[in-house]
């Protein structure tokens, strides 16, 4: 813990306003649907980085009509070790329904948890590392315009990123309890179509297919899914049929079905068991002797960040730093919600996320930070380059 030690004056130093930036990043409108609004503030955080000595990288969607995204590098030194920090600017509260104030205890304003303090820890830690570090390790700072609808258009290039990162650090915010996230689950979202034969209910001998008769055999077998293991879930989100009256039979039915897993053996198990379902359940008209059709289509295939054994020294390192900091010794959850972090992580990589400060009553006009877990995650995620620093000189030396 000699990192640690050494550095518990930071706190005392005069860095970065991260209040008043806070202040302004909430202010700047980044309303989900306010795509100037988020642009505008991807401009104001670009700004910041660029007084800090990173290079600005604008990326366009060529799938969504979203603002860009932006890149930030600092060292591009294919010696060096690369530590990739992820965060977002859109929101899902308005600036002008839900202004910054503060109150003794805590900061509130619109995406104050989720994502704009998370976006403060980072600026603020890479500005403490960087005046400490006359040779720092590579950082790059990527931030999503779009992570609140899955950051759709992206998720090759954050594949890409993580393939080439040794570190990947996620600034969502801390759990309610103050821990970080040491895992998220995957998700894959199912758009299931059956095609019957409609049909007035009251006739006789007529051909026949009930579609929502046949869905619900195929639900009916799905849902012992979540008998399986507690961290695997199928969910029906979704269930529509071609009508909406009594005496119908329905030609057509359709459900949207969400799935959550840990590990990818996990989603391939889900899947194979979707396939079978599918591909065996059947319902037939026994005039015409035809069949209910039944098709899928994979709408959003999310990856999980996996727990990894090599995190562990790193989560062990970190929340020692908290206790020396905060005065309470926390640790590292897993999360069913799944994030841009899970798309960048990889079996080669460190991937942790919640090292943004604790975040509480997130996505609501209540959404709010304790002041003092914006300065203490922003010294400890200070402390995490630090020793990330010092263990690769230690390696360099000993080579």
């Amino acid at each position: 813990m000699e990192t640690i030690q050494k550095n518990k004056t930071l706190s005392k130093r005069n860095y970065l306003d991260e209040k008043e930036f806070l202040k302004e990043l909430i202010n700047s409108d980044s309303f989900i649907q306010n795509h100037l609004g988020i642009h505008k503030t991807q401009k104001i955080v670009a700004k910041q980085l660029e007084k800090l000595g990173f290079k600005i990288e604008w990326i366009e969607n060529l799938k969504e009509n979203t603002p860009p995204l932006l890149f930030a590098k600092f060292n591009s030194n294919i010696h060096l070790p690369t530590i990739t920090l992820i965060a977002h600017t859109d929101v899902v509260t308005q600036s002008s329904i839900h202004p910054f104030y503060e109150d003794s205890n805590f900061i509130y304003g619109a995406g104050v948890a989720d994502d704009k303090g998370g976006i403060v820890v980072g600026v603020s830690a890479i500005q403490k590392y960087l005046e400490k570090n006359k040779f720092p390790l590579n950082i790059q700072f990527v931030i999503s315009p779009n992570e609140e609808s899955g950051s759709t258009g992206f998720h090759s290039l954050f594949k890409k990123i993580g393939q080439k990162s040794a570190f990947v650090f996620g600034l969502e915010p801390a759990l309610q309890c103050g821990s970080i996230i040491q895992s998220r689950s995957g998700n894959r979202w199912y758009d299931i179509q059956a095609e019957g034969l409609a049909a007035h209910s009251g006739r006789l001998n007529i051909p026949q297919i009930n579609a929502a008769h046949h869905i619900s055999k195929i639900i009916y077998e799905l849902i012992p899914i979540n008998e399986i293991d507690p961290r695997m879930k199928l969910n029906i989100g979704s269930f529509e049929t071609s009508s909406s009256s009594y005496n119908t039979i329905c030609g057509s039915a359709q459900i949207k079905i969400d799935t959550r897993f840990k590990t990818i053996e996990q989603r391939n198990l889900i899947h194979k068991k979707i396939i079978h379902t599918l591909k065996n359940t059947l319902t037939d008209c026994k005039i015409s002797k035809k069949k209910a059709k039944t098709s899928y289509r994979i709408v959003d295939d999310c990856p999980p960040m996996e727990n990894k054994i090599s995190s562990n020294e790193f989560i062990h390192f970190y929340s020692q730093s908290l206790k020396l900091i905060e005065g309470t010794l926390l640790s590292a959850k897993d999360s069913g919600g799944a994030a841009d972090i899970n798309h960048f992580s990889n079996k080669n990589n460190i991937a942790l996320d919640g090292l943004g400060p604790i975040g509480l009553d997130i996505h609501t006009k209540k959404e709010r930070i304790p002041i003092d877990s914006l300065k203490s995650r922003s010294i400890a995620l200070t402390l995490l380059f630090e020793y990330i620093s010092e263990k690769y000189q230690e390696t360099k030396n000993a080579s």
